[in-house]
């Protein structure tokens, strides 16, 4: 990537939610919970892979993706955080 990319916190837990009810899932199945463009898309799975918080594996004929033990850590203080703000109403400015 040519400048340094900065995952946007709601398009993870949107991934993390997904990953906490789904061990494994397509890329399609991913994008469609990121709720972003494709090409944005691609920059997350990338950061993810590159992190070592994602990795894909083949099922048969289908590439699929799970977590890392790594990923799962990040994602579960992800959402712990996130379900902390949202229980005290924090905002942040």
């Amino acid at each position: 990537m040519s400048k340094e990319f900065k995952p946007n916190t709601i398009v993870l837990i949107r991934i993390a939610e997904a990953f906490y009810e789904n061990t494994r899932m397509k890329k399609t199945h991913i994008h469609s919970v990121s709720r972003i463009r494709w090409n944005s898309f691609v920059r997350y799975l990338i950061w993810l892979k590159s992190n070592n918080y994602l990795e894909s594996i083949m099922h048969g004929k289908e590439e699929l993706y799970q977590l890392t033990v790594t990923g799962r850590e990040m994602f579960n203080m992800l959402l712990k955080f996130h379900e902390h703000l949202i229980s005290h109403k924090t905002i942040i400015a």
